[in-house]
């Protein structure tokens, strides 16, 4: 798989790499290289498994007779004719068990040392003997159960618990090599489909490779199984390779080092703060690391309607890492605003700011929680309403606001995982289809201009919305079709989603032109048309490492 530079979600399915060992829903996993007497043959055979139809089941079967050291005339008819379609290389190497060969190997010794037969010996090996007499039962089951999964499973599979959470809020990035970065996500077990996702760092344009059938995800517990991984086939072979991708994250994403940076103290003295036309960043915390990259934490307050970006960039000058600041959102009608004020008025009673301190929760800002952002050495880190991706990162987040007033499930919004393929999505499909400027020009010029454009609903170009409504129902329908997706909503939550992606690209459209009269949208693109103008003529927030 060769990869360019940005960040990718594969789906993937999972399968166990040990016997008697459990799988709990939602562990958290670190990646490694997958190593072994047999590591290259299971990487060759969840490589060449991709798109072939073979169950799930099946594969984990022969897997488990690979791992057990099982010799090709010794598995079942149906483990036997896998073998022969995507193993036929490795015939050889399957032509003698492990078994043999311990016993063979000790013969030999035995012969010339005097040793009593192995059985015989087998009592006084210790630790030698235990694991010699577990791979003789692990052959016995797996010779009397064949090509029963469900019967191996459950000898295979044992109950327990997870003790260390993982999802994609806790899981760390794991270093691959000196351009890539992954993880291993998921909320299921064994069972369920897996991500596996994938950062590669822009330190050079050219593509780079990568097999992640030859990774595994390790536990670190003995008692869990640790688990490797098979690509979901795309349904557009040339996805990965001509797609461009962008890399949106959280804000509370994690350190491609697994280093916990917690933010710092908030800021009393509102005078104090750092502080921007379009920003203020308070409790700033950093850490550096041995190769001389920051990761730093901090709140980040929006003072405007318009979401802004964090573009991290290298010694280069190339973008590294891209992550949202959100903008302030009013409340749409009359009981979310009567909900949203009394949320805010109980807020007041418990923050420690003071009435005019611009962050406290009365609506004059909008926090962005930044956690364990790297800035590489001799690079930056800007906060800014401006460019390319600021564009691109507001045209999605229109799209996606206008599905959540139609009736989108909040879960959209809320799962971080989910929020951020959909917005990725669009930002790429704005980018392919080079969507333009919303804003018609000289709509926000002066203060007249503005107004008349407000009475008017005249502001926006009309076409340009339309086409991002399209992108925007294109993205949703892919999504609500992905499997990974079943794993992290509910299904009521998914249903929802799919009546409101069976709409009709006209019925969206339509529902569009209401909802650019709203006053969210009108007031996100003002607030991005002044940036535009005012981040010119005002030193921007830029922090240097």
């Amino acid at each position: 798989m060769r990869l360019k530079p940005g960040d990718y979600n594969i789906p993937v399915d999972l399968f166990c790499m040990k016997q008697r060992a459990s799988s709990p829903s939602g562990h958290r996993y670190l990646l490694a290289p997958l190593k072994g007497k047999m590591a290259e043959v299971i990487t060759a055979l969840n490589a060449r498994a991709v798109g072939t139809g073979i169950p799930r089941q099946s594969l984990q079967v022969l897997s488990w007779n690979i791992q057990g050291g099982m010799k090709y005339e010794e598995m079942s008819s149906e483990n036997r004719q896998m073998v022969d379609r995507l193993l036929p290389d490795y015939k050889r190497r399957l032509s003698r068990s492990l078994l043999e060969e311990i016993e063979i190997t000790y013969n030999q010794l035995a012969g010339v040392a005097g040793l009593p037969s192995l059985n015989s010996a087998l009592g006084r090996l210790g630790d030698v003997g235990k694991t010699i007499n577990s791979f003789r039962q692990v052959r016995s089951d797996l010779i009397r159960h064949g090509d029963d999964y469900s019967s191996l499973a459950r000898l295979f599979i044992t109950p327990g618990n997870s003790n260390a959470r993982g999802g994609s809020a806790n899981t760390p990035w794991s270093k691959i090599s000196d351009r890539i970065y992954g993880r291993m996500v998921t909320e299921g077990n064994v069972s369920s489909p897996g991500e596996i996702q994938l950062r590669v760092l822009p330190t050079s344009t050219s593509p780079v490779e990568i097999n992640i059938t030859s990774l595994v995800a390790e536990p670190q517990n003995s008692n869990i199984q640790p688990l490797t991984a098979s690509p979901k086939p795309p349904t557009n072979t040339s996805e990965v390779e001509e797609e461009e991708p962008v890399p949106i994250l959280a804000g509370d994403a994690e350190s491609i080092r697994g280093i916990n940076v917690e933010p710092g103290e908030t800021t009393k003295n509102f005078k104090d703060l750092t502080k921007h036309h379009h920003f203020i960043v308070d409790r700033v915390n950093y850490k550096y690391l041995s190769n001389g990259s920051r990761v730093m934490s901090f709140d980040v307050f929006n003072l405007g309607y318009a979401n802004g970006v964090i573009e991290v960039r290298n010694s280069q000058g190339d973008l590294v890492e891209l992550m949202g600041i959100e903008g302030i959102i009013n409340p749409t009608n009359v009981y979310s605003f009567g909900i949203e004020s009394i949320s805010r008025l109980w807020n007041l009673k418990v923050e420690s700011y003071e009435f005019l301190d611009l962050r406290n929760s009365l609506g004059r800002s909008q926090k962005t929680e930044i956690r364990n952002i790297v800035i590489p050495p001799g690079g930056t880190l800007k906060l800014t309403k401006t460019g390319e991706y600021a564009f691109r990162y507001n045209a999605a987040t229109a799209v996606l606001n206008l599905f959540f007033e139609q009736g989108l499930p909040k879960i959209f919004e809320n799962k971080r995982s989910v929020k951020t393929r959909l917005i990725s999505n669009i930002m790429i499909k704005v980018t392919q289809k080079k969507i333009g400027n919303l804003v018609q020009d000289g709509a926000f010029i002066t203060v007249d201009d503005t107004l008349r454009a407000l009475i008017s609903t005249s502001w926006i170009e009309k076409g340009t919305w339309s086409e991002l409504v399209k992108i925007g129902h294109e993205a949703l329908a892919e999504e609500i079709t992905g499997e990974y997706l079943k794993q992290e909503i509910t299904n009521q939550a998914l249903e929802e989603a799919q009546n409101l992606a069976t709409k009709s690209v006209s019925w969206w459209i339509e529902a569009a032109e209401g909802f650019d009269r709203g006053g969210n949208l009108f007031l996100q693109w003002l607030n991005f048309s002044s940036a535009q103008r005012l981040e010119t003529k005002i030193t921007p927030i830029i922090i240097e490492n």
